[in-house]
């Protein structure tokens, strides 16, 4: 056991041992939950793409999601660039109001003359983040299929959140369901009436659920965590990155 013990130091001691190491998987500071206050007020925006040509040479997504209902927003492009953005944003303040912030990431698409008149009009606040076929028949229908499903955070359906109604499942309208059978006009409107005014409860109870499910992550995200403190002048070890080959996903272009 000795001269283990020994070789280990021994080892610990050489040169070698002092410049190289094995890079840890554990975060080295806790988990800091930042929620949001209220619903629209901050949308983070991204990008997807470049993507393999679809209808009307569309190749990429523009996507923005709400940070507080979860609700996503996409739409397909020909190019990036500030006509298409600027006409998404448009679309997406017509209809959810005009946000506080969005969150972007570092590219060039976002960082335009036109768009940045377009954020000061509007008095919107830059916030900016690390970089990071058929498939637009299927886009949003992925989309409808995310809104449509119960979040585990907020124990809601995005749609239900966002409109104060549940919608009617595709799979559903060719069916004679209760609700489609017993439908009338008159009594629609008043249940309608009746549900948006219990929305605001509805978000309020939702907020509370998010909140817990932040603690609930963040209590798990802890307990891997290994604190490292430095200290001016002290030594540390360089990540090399260079030798790595680059970090690709199902949706790098090939």
């Amino acid at each position: 056991i000795n001269l283990n013990v020994d070789a280990q130091e021994l080892v610990q001691k050489c040169r070698s041992y002092q410049k190289f190491a094995r890079s840890t998987g554990a975060p080295p500071s806790k988990l800091t939950p930042i929620p949001k206050a209220c619903p629209f007020s901050t949308w983070g925006i991204n990008t997807v793409g470049l993507l393999s040509p679809a209808s009307r040479a569309r190749k990429f997504v523009i996507v923005a999601t709400d940070y507080f209902f979860k609700c996503v927003e996409v739409e397909a492009v020909t190019s990036i660039n500030e006509r298409a953005i600027i006409k998404f944003f448009t679309s997406l303040i017509s209809r959810f109001c005009v946000p506080h912030a969005l969150v972007l990431d570092n590219g060039a698409q976002f960082a335009g003359k036109e768009l940045g008149r377009f954020y000061n009009d509007l008095q919107i606040e830059q916030r900016f983040a690390s970089l990071g076929g058929s498939w637009t028949c299927e886009l949003y229908n992925v989309i409808w299929s995310y809104k449509t499903t119960l979040m585990v955070a907020t124990n809601e359906i995005p749609f239900s959140l966002v409109y104060g109604s549940k919608a009617v499942l595709l799979a559903k309208i060719g069916l004679h369901t209760y609700r489609v059978e017993i439908y009338n006009e008159s009594f629609n409107d008043y249940r309608r009436a009746k549900e948006l005014d219990t929305l605001e409860e509805r978000r309020l109870e939702a907020a509370d659920s998010m909140a817990c499910a932040r603690e609930a992550a963040a209590k798990y995200f802890n307990r891997k965590v290994k604190t490292r403190q430095f200290a001016v002048g002290d030594w540390v070890l360089r990540k090399n990155e260079f030798t790595r080959l680059v970090w690709r996903n199902k949706l790098t272009p090939k």
